[in-house]
């Protein structure tokens, strides 16, 4: 299965005060144990990257930097 990650997606997965926080971890655990192929573009990266280190913290930002690359 091919999945297409938006910005709000990356977001709800690693901000722990979104609202669908405790959906996007599940759903994205499912898609990577069923070795889904999660697509994303480097626009969508950067406004994620930008929205952590703005809204939550560097530390969240670089965290999802880091995972995105692997």
């Amino acid at each position: 299965m091919k999945l297409y990650a938006d910005t709000g997606a990356w977001v709800a997965l690693f901000d722990s005060t979104d609202p669908l926080h405790r959906t996007a971890i599940p759903a994205f655990d499912s898609w990577t144990t069923r070795r889904s192929l999660v697509y994303t573009s480097d626009y969508v990266v950067a406004e994620a990257i930008t929205f952590l280190v703005y809204h939550r913290s560097h530390r969240q930002a670089v965290e999802f930097g880091r995972t995105v690359r692997r």
